[in-house]
């Protein structure tokens, strides 16, 4: 925990208010007295302590929530106090999941009204963890740069930066700080629960591999940083590779001030001629992958597929488009010219639908799922959306024969909106 490397860190960000996650762990606690300590010699103008009670741990979450406020007011710092319903965390999905997405809602809400970046106590043994993880179920090169030590996440559409300046700190690091400062934790004991995968990583797979081989653990920390520095060349020679076959905003066919999809992207199909075969597929997919699209890749969730020259393509993010047309040339895009579709919708109420993903078409009815609203004609329901006439075409919908059940991004961004 060095203060000059930490010091470079947030000067390259110019961060000087910083959010702390605190559990109550040894981990968290030691970086909450760190920040204090040295809060005047690393510029922190605000420092504020955050912290969760998951509601599944009533009477130890208690005494975690105790004691993390005992040391925001022995410290004088503001406290954010959050409890969640445990019981709604179950309900559907993975806990852990469940339970995480609601830990950085609040982290998020709390960061934003503080214009503040959230500080987290992921040290090297998670990403050891991390890296582990990822090898057993296969990786690629972006997956083998494991954490990084900012991340950029979002709550309705306003960013917020997650710092973890741990991540080259051992646990036995922070321990030996812990005891030279006198501090007090917590231990949750669901960290020893090795139905957790993550859990029985920590307290079986890798004590073993470290004793098959001393020093494993610390090898697997080297490889993210091998990773991280080759990740950043390639990625700079497939930018100059790929830059130049990026459809202008200009050239979109709606509005650029009104799309409903997070993401929009438009590749010129001739500019990539013979840039997305071979050793060169890989890197392609790594660059987008990198500007938020993961292609070529199949997309399990989905019955319905296009092929792009043979291949599959994933329907599960996002909205990436290709023509078959020289855009400097024609400077216009329409349906003709379209070759293919990369798109996202969180929320697919049409799974078993049988039916396909196509373009709007004459006499198409929309007929909303799981909706008390009745089936019109869809031109009708864009005007009632306040979608431009000049972007209708290029909406993908999923539909069966004129049965019009869902339109990307629209009724998404409905949702959201409400």
């Amino acid at each position: 925990m060095k203060v000059s490397e930490i010091q470079q860190q947030l000067a390259s960000r110019n961060i000087r208010r910083l959010l702390l996650a605190v559990s109550g762990g040894l981990d968290s606690i030691c970086l909450a007295n760190y920040f204090i300590q040295n809060r005047q010699s690393l510029g922190i103008e605000w420092l504020g302590v955050a912290h969760v009670h998951h509601g599944l741990r009533e009477i130890s979450a208690d005494l975690d929530a105790n004691l993390v406020q005992d040391f925001a007011e022995t410290n004088h710092l503001p406290l954010f106090l959050k409890k969640l319903d445990g019981k709604a965390l179950k309900e559907k999905g993975s806990i852990e999941e469940n339970a995480r997405n609601a830990r950085y809602e609040f982290l998020y809400s709390i960061a934003i009204q503080n214009n503040a970046v959230i500080a987290t106590a992921h040290h090297a043994g998670d990403q050891a963890e991390t890296l582990y993880m990822r090898l057993r179920r296969g990786v690629t090169l972006a997956g083998l740069r494991g954490i990084q030590t900012f991340r950029e996440g979002s709550l309705e559409s306003t960013k917020v930066t997650i710092y973890r300046p741990f991540l080259n700190t051992t646990r036995e690091e922070l321990m030996q700080y812990a005891k030279e400062h006198a501090l007090t934790w917590r231990t949750d004991e669901t960290n020893f629960d090795e139905s957790f995968i993550r859990n029985k990583i920590r307290h079986r797979l890798l004590p073993h591999l470290e004793q098959l081989n001393p020093g494993a653990t610390k090898q697997l920390y080297r490889l993210s940083e091998l990773s991280n520095s080759a990740y950043d060349k390639i990625l700079k020679s497939a930018q100059r590779l790929y830059q130049n076959a990026e459809v202008p905003s200009t050239n979109w066919p709606f509005l650029q001030n009104f799309y409903p999809f997070t993401k929009v992207m438009a590749l010129d199909y001739h500019k990539l001629n013979g840039l997305t075969e071979g050793p060169k597929k890989e890197l392609f997919r790594l660059w987008l992958d990198h500007k938020g699209f993961r292609f070529p890749t199949e997309c399990p969730n989905l019955t319905a597929n296009y092929q792009y020259h043979g291949r599959t393509i994933e329907k599960c993010r996002q909205l990436l488009w290709f023509f078959d047309k020289n855009t400097e040339k024609t400077n216009e895009i329409s349906t003709d010219n379209l070759l293919n579709l990369y798109l996202n919708s969180e929320n697919q109420p049409f799974l078993g639908q049988n039916g396909e993903i196509r373009y709007p078409a004459k006499g198409d009815i929309h007929v909303p799922l799981n909706q008390k609203a009745k089936p019109r004609p869809l031109n009708q329901w864009f005007t009632e959306q306040g979608v431009p006439r000049e972007m209708r075409p290029f909406l993908p919908v999923y539909a069966r024969e004129n049965q019009v059940f869902w339109v990307w991004g629209v009724q998404q961004k409905r949702k959201n909106n409400e």
